[in-house]
């Protein structure tokens, strides 16, 4: 049986916790983007287009000089995307309307290219 008294208590999410801020640590947005899924999902922005975000994986120390948003590199395995401290790859996104796909399909259709930012 659950002790009681060290029980505590987990606000609602709220959907204005989705958006992503790429500045904080890799470690900290793996585990919001996990936390958010399968509601509200974590969002970010590019080219005016809400992107939602539904899997990542593989966080990686390695700092570049680029600004946190930035892709570093958009491969089959996924985007890799500079963070406050590290790189965090996305695997599975989705455009607004569309469905979500595997970064393979995604990047099929999408122009996004490594220099690119997210978030803005």
């Amino acid at each position: 049986p659950q002790d009681n008294s060290k029980a505590t208590y987990a606000a609602k999410l709220q959907k204005s916790e989705a958006p992503i801020d790429w500045s904080q640590a890799a470690l900290q947005l793996h585990r919001k983007i996990r936390a958010l899924n399968p509601w509200p999902v974590a969002t970010t922005s590019w080219r005016g287009q809400t992107l939602r975000v539904w899997d990542v994986s593989t966080i990686e120390p390695i700092t570049s000089p680029s600004v946190p948003g930035t892709v570093i590199a958009a491969a089959v395995s996924g985007l890799k995307v500079q963070t406050g401290d590290g790189l965090l790859n996305i695997r599975r996104l989705q455009v607004a309307g569309a469905r979500a796909l595997n970064v393979r399909e995604f990047l099929n259709g999408t122009p996004l290219r490594p220099g690119d930012r997210l978030g803005i």
